[in-house]
């Protein structure tokens, strides 16, 4: 009875480990769903609870999958509360910001203290834009820390917490058509693809050029064989030079949708 009590108490007592408790929160925040007013219900499906779901403002970070709503240029700002430490123990609260492709931190900070009951502070950051690291489209993990004894080389140092947001880019501009998709890096098939459409579009081109040539300078009548009709020559040349016209913008639009693609 006594040790469920204490689970039950932990489990209500907030983020913590041991003594310690930490809060955190993001500004700005982000739009999440949350659900209100629930209620149960039976039916043939079994028993579910049946919510009204409202789009609120979040600022409290307390579990992993939260969310950074940062535009390119704009500051952000941690905001880190811990209580009930250890006076005397040195702590440490930190953020990462990482780009899945390349896992080189385009913005990170952390800072160390030595504790006494409470303790507030704020890490800010930028997100500054780089034509290799961090643009629109880059795709960013950003995580948030608390440790105990992070210099501690006795085995004493201690994570107390640490969340992290899923995959997500500058202010969700992952869904703009202009953002190809890309996981875990340079899309090397599409890069190759693209190049082999930049280098056959010409040599299709000019190959359809020669075709339309030699319809257009094709034998004249006399020397056409006895046994086939002028319409049937007429239609023959009809159908290959309409053929070879289609192929000739084929090749056209190829080489500008690979340059679009590629730019």
């Amino acid at each position: 009875m006594f040790c469920s009590f204490l689970v039950l108490f932990s489990l209500f007592s907030g983020v913590s480990a041991g003594e310690e408790t930490i809060s955190i929160s993001v500004n700005p925040g982000w739009m999440d769903w949350e659900g209100r007013d629930c209620e149960t219900v039976t039916d043939e499906n079994g028993t579910w609870e049946d919510c009204e779901y409202y789009e609120v403002y979040q600022t409290n970070i307390t579990a992993n999958g939260w969310k950074m709503d940062v535009a390119l240029g704009e500051n952000f700002t941690f905001a880190f509360i811990a209580a009930n430490l250890e006076n005397g123990t040195e702590y440490a609260f930190s953020y990462e910001i990482i780009p899945l492709a390349y896992q080189n931190a385009v913005a990170n900070a952390s800072h160390q203290f030595f504790a006494n009951s409470e303790y507030v502070y704020n890490l800010t950051g930028q997100f500054i834009p780089d034509d290799i690291y961090l643009n629109n489209c880059t795709t960013l993990r950003a995580s948030v820390s608390f440790i105990k004894n992070p210099n501690a080389v006795n085995g004493t140092r201690e994570e107390l917490a640490k969340f992290s947001t899923n995959m997500f880019s500058p202010s969700g501009r992952s869904m703009d058509p202009l953002c190809q998709p890309s996981y875990g890096g340079y899309n090397s098939g599409g890069g190759l693809l693209n190049i082999f459409g930049l280098c056959l579009s010409p040599i299709l081109f000019l190959f359809t050029v020669s075709k339309m040539f030699s319809l257009i300078f094709q034998p004249s009548d006399t020397e056409v064989a006895d046994n086939t009709s002028r319409i049937d020559v007429v239609t023959n040349s009809n159908t290959r030079a309409l053929f070879w016209l289609i192929m000739m913008f084929v090749s056209v639009i190829m080489f500008f949708m690979s340059m679009i693609v590629m730019w």
